[in-house]
């Protein structure tokens, strides 16, 4: 979702939550600083839960690229040091439902204009 500032996406939001009977999980932008602020997101989440991203234009281009894969596959895949090794940990994630909210929508990551794109077809 677009518009100004005071709009009501938010509310639009938290509405759609609730008439749907699911859990939203709210953040915003400039707070999905790396990747790991996005596991910290939506490793809880339950199937059909909505993940609300205000000002998602403000994300970083590597929160973005995971994000995507979450959508795409379900899965959220990290690099992790496990000592002296690189190691990817793959978490299978339930199927949800991601409402971006900005008010900048030409400033949105590479990676989500992919994802609106294909939704398109």
């Amino acid at each position: 979702m677009s518009g100004s500032p005071g709009l009501g996406k938010t509310t639009l939001a938290r509405a759609i939550a609730s008439e749907r009977g699911v859990r939203l999980h709210t953040t915003s932008g400039p707070v999905l600083k790396n990747p790991t602020a996005l596991l910290r997101l939506i490793a809880g989440i339950r199937e059909n839960d909505i993940v609300f991203i205000d000002e998602i234009h403000a994300i970083a281009q590597s929160v973005a690229e995971v994000l995507y894969e979450a959508l795409e596959d379900q899965r959220l895949s990290l690099l992790m040091m496990a000592g002296a090794e690189l190691r990817t940990i793959s978490l299978r994630l339930a199927p949800f439902t991601l409402i971006g909210a900005t008010t900048e929508p030409g400033c949105l990551p590479e990676a989500l204009l992919r994802a609106r794109a294909a939704e398109r077809g």
